[in-house]
């Protein structure tokens, strides 16, 4: 090979390692990830995150947004930068322009070439919280986007010498969905009857996560049938008779209908938790075992409720009772009859004496 060829190599070579070790490091970048957020709701958290490729000791974000869609009623620091505990963090928020502003220097001292952001993929500078105003289902855009006006707010990452790193970070917008995501009551149906009846109610959004049920201010049973809008609830116990108010809640929000159970009669005695045989508030092996010795053992019962000791309503207490709890408890079998797991009255009459 002659030198000419040997040269041309060496370089190529030299190139190769170049472009391989550039390409080895991250991008600088701020990113906003897609959210989907619910009409409606408040609170929603968004991150501004970075990726970086350097030690960095400050930052400035600029964003724009729709204000007719979306709105920020605050700034604060991300989990990237909670262990910092940047000296400077300031900013505005315009909800009129939707313009958001926001700086941090993480020491003003001598020690700022000390305190940094390390090198990272998905760090979490900031975290924006973004309250959803748009009446109807639609999208919108929290636009990255800087500003050359007087001053200048721009995005911007600093290195421990003063100096705006670059090339300047890459601008990756977040575009936030939203739509009725939260419960949305439409018909209720055979609401009518006494506690542990159960009723329909059909609606949207039952499918959603965190769903709980209440009625008269009790938590109730229920299931979501299979066409994924018809919930079939279990009336719990109530003190009063007439409408009792109904509220349906997800992880989005809540949808509440003040018709939505009508007690035509109510329980009567004293509250109690069904398989609580021996008073203690809770149920476990030692009710069913509170129950054998009584029936086959004459000891006596330490509690005068009898409608605890039982278990599947049926208005006697039998070795069945205790079976049952077993089953519940060890083989996934069917829970206690109401009141359970609440404490309340006896939603049936039977010939056991009430509890005090």
């Amino acid at each position: 090979m002659n030198v000419h060829g040997l040269k041309v190599k060496i370089l190529l070579t030299v190139v190769f390692f170049a472009v391989l070790s550039s390409s080895a490091r991250a991008t600088n970048r701020f990113r906003i990830e897609d959210e989907q957020l619910a009409i409606g709701s408040t609170g929603n958290v968004v991150g501004v995150l970075a990726d970086l490729d350097q030690e960095t000791v400050g930052f400035s974000i600029r964003l724009q947004f729709d204000p007719d869609c979306i709105r920020i009623a605050a700034v604060r620091a991300g989990t990237g930068l909670l262990a910092q505990e940047p000296e400077f963090s300031q900013g505005f928020i315009d909800n009129e322009a939707g313009e958001v502003v926001h700086g941090v220097v993480l020491s003003l001292g001598e020690a700022i070439v000390e305190s940094s952001i390390a090198p990272g993929e998905g760090v979490e500078l900031l975290q924006l919280v973004v309250d959803v105003v748009a009446g109807q289902a639609g999208s919108t855009v929290l636009d990255l986007a800087n500003s050359n006006g007087i001053p200048a707010r721009r995005n911007v990452m600093t290195d421990g010498a003063g100096e705006s790193v670059t090339p300047a970070p890459r601008l990756l917008d977040g575009r936030m969905s939203y739509e009725q995501l939260n419960p949305v009551i439409k018909h209720v149906q055979s609401n009518s009857g006494a506690a542990g009846d159960p009723f329909l109610v059909v609606g949207l959004n039952f499918n959603r996560p965190g769903l709980r049920v209440e009625i008269c201010g009790n938590a109730a049973e229920h299931q979501l049938l299979g066409d994924g809008q018809t919930l079939q609830i279990f009336a719990p116990s109530c003190n009063s008779e007439g409408f009792a108010s109904l509220e349906i809640c997800n992880s989005f929000g809540c949808a509440s209908r003040e018709e939505g159970f009508n007690y035509l009669e109510i329980a009567t005695g004293g509250d109690f938790i069904r398989g609580d045989a021996n008073g203690d508030e809770s149920v476990d092996l030692s009710d069913a075992v509170t129950i054998l010795n009584y029936l086959f053992l004459g000891l006596e019962l330490p509690t005068d409720c009898q409608d605890g000791l039982d278990a599947n309503d049926s208005g006697t207490v039998d070795l069945s009772d205790a079976i049952q709890l077993l089953r519940f408890l060890f083989q996934g079998g069917a829970a206690p009859a109401l009141p359970y797991p609440q404490a309340g009255p006896d939603p049936t009459q039977d010939g056991l004496p009430d509890c005090e």
